[in-house]
């Protein structure tokens, strides 16, 4: 059950036709492809998701009549995943049959012939025999369902594996339910599932589901709210809102892998980031630094230590004592999954320029990457010598899985790498700018928002993303297909947010993998709750389709108005791309010259209204709880067109397209729809959404 993927040469395939966004500046390119008229490598990724499940041919039933004779049994000793299996399948069971299932520990006596789910290792599972080459295919995330000849059904996942952890345990429940009873996970208050079933026929289980991308971003960021009033009279239980962030199949490990660095030998008490770390890492104001050791403008390494290269083996040294640091104090017993030491950039800073490092950049392919990357060869082949040396007192903190990471980030994305012809690769432009298996690259997508992977103006970037995946071992990625510093903005992400780049991600050996959505707030609007839904159904299974899961994702959220909710959002879109192509767009969140009252915030905020009058219409007198529900879902999107208008326009009637009382309108509007639904909203870098509106004259 080996992850695979083929790499097709393709011929053009401008698949959408939409503007360029920008033209990227050229200099010397080592990185043109050898084929003309763009003869790019597109990449196709086969993943492991067989749910294998006929029906049985005998008469047996999970389900009958209403009933069910089979018992859950979990096992006696259940770790924290496996309860939480256990009490998901529990709710979910109930909900699509409302059956509570009967549960026992696999040590309780079960009656003769008795029937039984097995959740996890029990005691029951031992007698499946499962190899350790199955538990290691499966991970830490895969799911397997198998039923055996007695017509006993097994759940449970793999072995701890990369992340220590036994989650896929969890998601294998989801897999079950997802084949059973259509079960599906949207956001915090949407979930579809058949209802009423009274007859479920036995299945013959063979299933693997295993997540094509290993590490996968946690969207959880309203699963720790309060259960709301209008939520509880609509049928959502705490745990339906606890475990959304076990819903999505994502989850944020990455501060379990790092492991921080520490600005004085020996004082852990002054402790620094993992990432965007060198000044703290290596810092100025340290005793026993060399001024050469940092760029000629004092705000980033210099990575060559201005040519001296006996200053240069003191870097190597210096920092590899830091990392001796975080080892200690990071150590395997107390901390078994942290082993990603870092050296990563400043952010948003310079780099230098000084002759050595400009000539060091000028002979590997105009990329100060090279240099980045001999440092971190350097620094982990010391740490693992002395590591793998019982004489050293870093010994006993030893982890064979030691790695160090560096950003492909900003100037540094681009890679020191040449294309090869006789191999039909990418290969480093010279030894010491190859990455050593121990060495993990960050990279950062820079590519166009707007446009398809596919499309011309994402030529380079994806030359740049052929040839980092050619020199790296393993890597992570850092996307940005959510602006994640302005949580009411809108950003049209839907042709970049998409199966093309997540089989490229699953084919790079990725991971983790990061996104600035998951930084969204208690309740992400503009559509982000969207986004965070196609970014871990993709990270699951890349061969999904984009479009059909925002189809899918319309008609389950907003129901009776999903053509209406999808108009709106169509017209984001539309908006977006046009904004995104003009000259003085960057960081025009609140300029009315984007934000035309009449021509685009008036018109989508009338749809709104008519959309949440549909909904009363519907439901007012039939189903009032379920329709205070859809309506939140709308209201949640309608908050960042609300917060437009009144931000741009609505801070005194003196200049506004419209009278005091159309103000006041607007305003009451928020703060019902804040008040009434959303209370703890935060407005990401504006406060809360209710000072905010407390703030306006």
């Amino acid at each position: 059950m080996k992850k695979h993927f083929k790499s097709i040469i393709c011929i053009t395939m401008a698949l959408f036709v939409s503007f360029s966004v920008f033209a990227v500046g050229c200099k010397k390119d080592e990185l043109t492809d050898p084929n003309a008229d763009r003869n790019l490598r597109a990449i196709t990724y086969d993943g492991t998701h067989d749910y294998t499940a006929p029906e049985v041919e005998t008469e047996d039933y999970i389900v009958k009549d209403g009933k069910t004779d089979y018992v859950l049994i979990t096992p006696e000793n259940s770790d924290t995943y496996e309860k939480q299996a256990k009490n998901e399948f529990v709710l979910i069971f109930k909900k699509a049959t409302g059956i509570s299932i009967s549960t026992k520990a696999d040590t309780d006596n079960l009656t003769e012939g008795t029937k039984f789910i097995s959740i996890g290792k029990t005691a029951q599972y031992n007698a499946l025999n499962v190899t350790e080459e199955e538990l290691t295919t499966l991970g830490a995330d895969g799911c397997r369902i198998v039923t055996d000849a007695s017509g006993n059904i097994y759940i449970y996942g793999g072995d701890v594996g990369y992340w220590q952890k036994n989650q896929g345990v969890i998601y294998s429940v989801y897999t079950f339910m997802e084949i059973c009873f259509n079960w599906q996970y949207y956001n915090r208050t949407t979930f579809t599932c058949d209802t009423g079933v009274t007859e479920l026929k036995l299945k013959n289980f063979d299933v693997w589901d295993i997540p094509d991308i290993i590490g996968r971003p946690f969207h959880g960021t309203n699963s720790d709210v309060p259960l709301r009033s209008y939520e509880q009279d609509a049928g959502i239980t705490a745990q339906d809102a606890k475990y959304s962030n076990w819903l999505m199949r994502g989850r944020n490990e990455d501060s379990a892998l790092g492991m921080n660095s520490w600005t004085t030998f020996g004082d852990y008490s002054s402790a620094s980031a993992h990432m965007h770390n060198t000044s703290e890492l290596v810092s100025p104001k340290s005793e026993g630094v060399d001024v050469k050791w940092f760029s000629d403008a004092g705000d980033q390494l210099c990575y060559t230590a201005h040519g001296d290269s006996e200053s240069y083996q003191k870097l190597v040294e210096y920092i590899a004592k830091k990392f001796v640091m975080s080892m200690k104090y990071f150590n395997p017993t107390d901390y078994p999954t942290r082993h990603y030491l870092g050296i990563m950039q400043e952010d948003n800073t310079n780099y230098c320029n000084c002759a050595s490092c400009t000539a060091h950049a000028a002979a590997n392919n105009d990329a100060i990457s090279g240099a980045m990357i001999r440092l971190c060869n350097d620094a982990i082949t010391l740490v693992r010598t002395w590591q793998d040396d019982p004489n050293h007192e870093v010994y006993p903190y030893r982890r064979d899985n030691l790695k160090v990471v560096f950003f492909a980030y900003h100037s540094s994305r681009v890679p020191p790498a040449k294309w090869d012809e006789e191999q039909q690769k990418y290969v480093a432009t010279s030894p010491e700018c190859q990455p050593n298996e121990h060495v993990v690259g960050w990279v950062c997508y820079h590519g166009s928002k707007l446009n398809d992977f596919y499309n011309p103006s994402n030529d380079r970037q994806r030359k740049y993303y052929d040839a980092w995946n050619d020199l790296l071992d393993e890597s992570w990625y850092w996307l940005y297909t959510g602006d994640y510093q302005f949580d009411p903005y809108f950003l049209a992400s839907n042709n970049s947010l998409n199966e093309h780049m997540f089989q490229l991600m699953a084919s790079s050996n990725v991971t983790w993998s990061f996104d600035n959505i998951s930084a969204g707030g208690t309740n992400p609007t503009a559509f982000r709750d969207l986004q965070l839904y196609l970014w871990n159904r993709l990270a699951w299974d890349s061969n999904l389709k984009s479009n059909e899961l925002i189809d899918q994702y319309f008609d389950a959220v907003f129901d009776v108005v999903s053509d209406e909710i999808r108009e709106i959002y169509d017209m984001y879109v539309d908006h977006d791309n046009l904004l995104q192509l003009h000259p003085s767009w960057a960081g025009g969140f609140n300029r009315a010259m984007f934000w035309s009252y009449n021509g685009f915030l008036k018109p989508v905020a009338d749809k709104f209204e008519a959309a949440l009058d549909k909904v009363d219409s519907v439901y007012a007198n039939t189903d009032p709880a379920y329709g205070e529900l859809v309506k939140s879902r709308v209201c949640q999107e309608y908050l960042a067109t609300l917060y437009k208008i009144l931000a741009i326009y609505g801070k005194d009637s003196a200049n506004a397209p419209f009278i005091e009382s159309v103000r006041q309108e607007y305003k009451q509007k928020f703060r019902d729809i804040v008040t009434n639904y959303f209370p703890e909203h935060n407005l990401n870098g504006q406060g809360s959404a209710l000072d905010f509106i407390n703030g306006l004259a």
